[in-house]
């Protein structure tokens, strides 16, 4: 049952947004439910917001969320690794958990979390690690904002502050390419024959690195007007403009193209759509991924 916004019990209001499996979400889906948390959260009588949500692109909608909503009242995304109907379903718990955070007084200004298997992730650098285990999900570099025991104990303070990006649209023409070793620039031609507003190149492992036949492409690609951003393969790290060569992203920056830091792939391709949605120049895009790519950004 759908509980219209605003309409409330003494404890818990139930909001059935959708019932899709997590593999059905698109960045549109993303956006209305960032879009129906904010206007919860717009409620005098919400002291918190709980998502649940199926793991396969959980950190994805849970940062886009997080881009798009001001500082406050805590949201807590979770989900569960195994079915209820399985013996040591980790869904209960998990649900318990979130809640806990959700209404726990300290747990203001953290921006949208994640809480899995005991543990409490910034949205911005929660990643799912494993395939299927309960430890699923982890900030690689960084480790939990806070963990849940006996008690809730926090492992870093709440923000200061942080850039929100007010836009009620996406720009859906980015794409996403992963490289591997020898691959050539066809898949970045189609992004440009498609009209690709905006393209995220996951590089080789380490520093995000391009193969040669891609780095030759780049340039006309950038006259172009195609805002380009570097990721890594690799799951720690960042990607700053430090390795030289062709194809380094000492390079790469020297051309244009901006710097991932320390955010995965598909959580840039997000953050540019909204950018881009939004109306963002180049350089008021390379600030935000320099802002929500830094290593302590959660």
């Amino acid at each position: 049952m759908q509980v219209p916004l605003g309409h409330y019990t003494d404890a818990l209001a139930i909001d059935d947004f959708s019932n899709i499996l997590s593999q059905s979400m698109r960045p549109e889906d993303m956006l209305r439910l960032a879009q129906r948390v904010r206007a919860h959260l717009e409620a005098p009588e919400v002291q918190g917001v709980v998502v649940t949500h199926g793991t396969v692109v959980m950190e994805e909608t849970a940062f886009l969320c997080d881009l798009l909503t001001p500082l406050g009242k805590p949201v807590v995304f979770t989900g569960a690794m195994l079915p209820i109907n399985v013996p040591g379903s980790d869904g209960k718990r998990n649900l318990a958990d979130a809640l806990r955070v959700a209404m726990a007084p300290d747990a203001w200004r953290r921006g949208v979390m994640v809480c899995m298997n005991g543990e409490v992730h910034a949205a911005r650098t929660v990643r799912k690690l494993h395939a299927s285990a309960l430890d699923a999900f982890g900030s690689p570099d960084v480790g939990p904002l806070a963990v849940v025991g006996d008690e809730l104990r926090w492992r870093r303070a709440p923000h200061a502050g942080r850039s929100v990006l007010a836009t009620e649209t996406l720009q859906l023409s980015v794409d996403f390419v992963s490289l591997v070793s020898g691959m050539d620039d066809g898949f970045l031609q189609y992004a440009r024959r498609r009209g690709a507003r905006g393209l995220v190149i996951e590089g080789l492992p380490g520093m995000g690195a391009v193969t040669p036949r891609v780095a030759a492409a780049l340039p006309g690609l950038l006259r172009d007007g195609i805002e380009i951003v570097l990721a890594s393969r690799s799951p720690g790290g960042a990607v700053r403009p430090s390795s030289g060569g062709a194809g380094g992203s000492f390079t790469l920056h020297g051309m244009g193209v901006h710097m991932g830091g320390a955010l995965s792939g598909p959580k840039i391709r997000l953050l540019l759509m909204a950018a881009l949605g939004a109306g963002l120049d180049t350089a008021r895009i390379a600030g935000l991924l320099a802002e929500f790519g830094a290593h302590d950004a959660g």
